[in-house]
C-alpha cells in the first residue's frame, strides 16, 4: 500500500513539473515576440515621416516668393506704379500673382508671385534707357529660384523681325511651391521658367526683360 502511495506522490510531481515548464515556455516565448511588435512599429512611423519636398520661401523676392518679400526689399514708399516698384537705384520691378489681373499690388499679399518685368529707369537724360545683354542677363536671372537650371533658348518673332528672345529653366522648387495648373507651358513640364529679353532695337540693347510660367500665353508670346 505504501509503494502505491509513494508511485502516485511521484506521478504526482511529474505532472506538476511538467506543467511549470510550460507555463515557463510560453512566458518566455512571448516576450521574445515583444520587440518585434515594436520593431515593426518604429518601422510603420518611418515610412509615414517622409521629409517635406523643398520649397521657395515667401521671404525672398523672386519667381514663386511673396509680393510682400518684394515690397520689404524695395520699400512700400516706392509701391506701386504700374504693378511695381521704383527705387530711386535700380530697374523698375513689377509683379503679378496668378490671377493676372493688371490692377495695383496689394503690397502686404503673400501670394506668390508667377511673373516679374524688369525694367531699366531713366536718369533724367535718356528718354528710352536700355541694357547691355550682358547687364541684362545679369539682373534679371538674379529673380531666378536658387535652383534654376538653363534648358534651352529660342527667338520670338515678329513678322519678318526677331523682337526678342527666351531662355528655358527649369526649378524642381517652384514646380513644389506652385499647382502643376499654373504651369502652361510648352513643354506642359511644372517648374517651366521663361525669361524673355526685348529687343529694343536689337540682341545687343535690351529694353526689359520677364520672367514668367506661362510660354505661349505670356505678354511677350
Amino acid at each position: 500500500m505504501k509503494k502505491t502511495l509513494l508511485l502516485i506522490f511521484f506521478v504526482l510531481v511529474a505532472l506538476l513539473l511538467s506543467s511549470c515548464g510550460d507555463t515557463t515556455q510560453s512566458i518566455s516565448s512571448q516576450t521574445t515576440s515583444a520587440p518585434t511588435t515594436q520593431q515593426t512599429s518604429a518601422q510603420a512611423t518611418n515610412v509615414l515621416t517622409a521629409p517635406p519636398k523643398p520649397t521657395i520661401s515667401l521671404n525672398l523676392a523672386i519667381l514663386g516668393g511673396s509680393i510682400h518679400a518684394f515690397d520689404q526689399k524695395f520699400g512700400s514708399n516706392n509701391c506701386c506704379y504700374r504693378n511695381g516698384w521704383t527705387p530711386a537705384n535700380g530697374p523698375y520691378v513689377a509683379v503679378e500673382d496668378d490671377t493676372y489681373n493688371g490692377l495695383n499690388v496689394d503690397e502686404t499679399s503673400l501670394n506668390r508671385v508667377m511673373l516679374i518685368e524688369i525694367q531699366p529707369q531713366s536718369d533724367g537724360q535718356i528718354t528710352d534707357p536700355v541694357w547691355s545683354a550682358s547687364n541684362a542677363t545679369s539682373i534679371c536671372n538674379a529673380y531666378l529660384p536658387p535652383d534654376a537650371k538653363y534648358q534651352s533658348s529660342l527667338l520670338v518673332p515678329l513678322a519678318d523681325l526677331t523682337k526678342g528672345s527666351v531662355k528655358v529653366y527649369d526649378s524642381t522648387r517652384l514646380a513644389n511651391s506652385l499647382p502643376a495648373k499654373d504651369f502652361v507651358n510648352r513643354n506642359g513640364k511644372p517648374g517651366t521658367i521663361y525669361v524673355y529679353f526685348d529687343y529694343s532695337p536689337d540682341a545687343s540693347h535690351i529694353g526689359d526683360c520677364y520672367l514668367d510660367l506661362q510660354g505661349n500665353d505670356s505678354l511677350w508670346a
